[in-house]
């Protein structure tokens, strides 16, 4: 799932996401479950109602933390049979301190000294890669940061995110964005060495949300933008292609490769109404729009298609944590779960 107001909150966050399809050392699944991750509207150990990091299976929520003034889960993956989720808790002196929980059980990988945000994770031959972000120095810029088994790695000396992390052939890679000459540039790092991604068009910024790795591609989500229009993009081996009309205001926020098609899911944002539409690419084609949503998760499995992120609920009013699934050959999704008040960040399926 940050800086800046009304729709560019929106626009900026990340998702993250449990993205795609990950190696067979990374995920070992099967069965089918419904896991996600996100917050709960509750109380913490203050009696005060806030939002509190957990895991839903199959509807049924459990939370993870509510000993902190608040929680959030932001991504979930498997391992040997292992569930992991990663997330924040913040602290009353405004820090945030990152959590990990194996099988519902947490524990703290950082001191709380400063604040930090979790964005994605991975397991990988038994090592555990999570991608955020360090909030340090005077100006408390953020800091792309990779924790290898709780031990951090810090991907830059400058204002930089990391929104997304894989592992293929025990490479390394991670994604976002990093400033460069007063810009937010869209950024690769592969075992920590950086590489540019290409744009369209200087004038605009350029975010990185999602990565996916395999033998004959690095694919890449994110957008290009400024103050007056957002351009969903896909980057393949550093050549980035647009997804969205021109006059759309939108972005891409997690991709899964199944087989050889490239699945992306983002949202367009009516800037006036602060309204959004989910959309759905495949293989650069929009082949699937949900209104009312911004999905921010997808995985693929069993023949089926399934998204998760925020909605409208029924009356049209509020959003609500969702998770959407469809038939992979029909592409006509429905509400599976819906969690009002909740936030929904990630899906996974088991």
């Amino acid at each position: 799932m940050k800086k800046i107001i009304a729709f560019l909150i929106l626009t900026q966050s990340i998702i993250s996401c449990s993205n795609s399809d990950d190696s067979a050392d990374d995920n070992q699944i099967s069965g089918g479950k419904y896991y996600a991750v996100g917050s709960t509207y509750g109380k913490n150990k203050d009696n005060n109602f806030t939002q509190l990091a957990s895991v839903w299976i199959d509807g049924v929520p459990t939370i993870l933390s509510n000993t902190a003034s608040s929680s959030v889960a932001n991504a979930v993956t498997f391992y040997n049979n292992d569930t992991y989720i990663v997330g924040t808790e913040s602290l009353n002196n405004g820090n945030a301190i990152l959590k990990i929980w194996k099988n519902n059980t947490g524990e703290s990988l950082t001191d709380g000294n400063h604040t930090v945000e979790a964005t994605d994770l991975t397991v990988n031959e038994g090592n555990v890669y999570i991608s955020g972000n360090e909030f340090i120095g005077t100006l408390n810029s953020s800091i792309a940061t990779i924790w290898k088994n709780g031990q951090a790695i810090r991907l830059s000396d400058k204002t930089s995110e990391a929104n997304a992390i894989y592992v293929y052939n025990n490479d390394v890679y991670a994604t976002g964005y990093k400033i460069i000459d007063d810009k937010k540039t869209a950024i690769v790092w592969k075992n920590g060495v950086e590489t540019v991604l290409t744009s369209e068009q200087d004038d605009l910024e350029s975010i990185a949300t999602d990565i996916y790795v395999d033998a004959n591609a690095i694919y890449v989500t994110g957008y290009l933008r400024n103050s007056f229009k957002s351009k969903a993009i896909l980057w393949k081996n550093n050549s980035p292609a647009t997804l969205s009309d021109e006059n759309d205001f939108s972005q891409a926020n997690a991709l899964f490769v199944h087989n050889t098609d490239v699945y992306v899911v983002g949202c367009h944002i009516d800037t006036h109404q602060y309204d959004f539409v989910g959309k759905i690419w495949k293989n650069g084609t929009l082949v699937k729009e949900i209104n009312g949503a911004n999905p921010k998760s997808i995985i693929i499995k069993n023949n089926k298609i399934y998204t998760a992120g925020s909605g409208l609920d029924e009356k049209g009013m509020n959003d609500e944590g969702k998770i959407w699934e469809s038939n992979l050959n029909n592409l006509d999704f429905i509400a599976k779960y819906k969690f009002p008040n909740n936030k929904v960040n990630a899906v996974l399926v088991k």
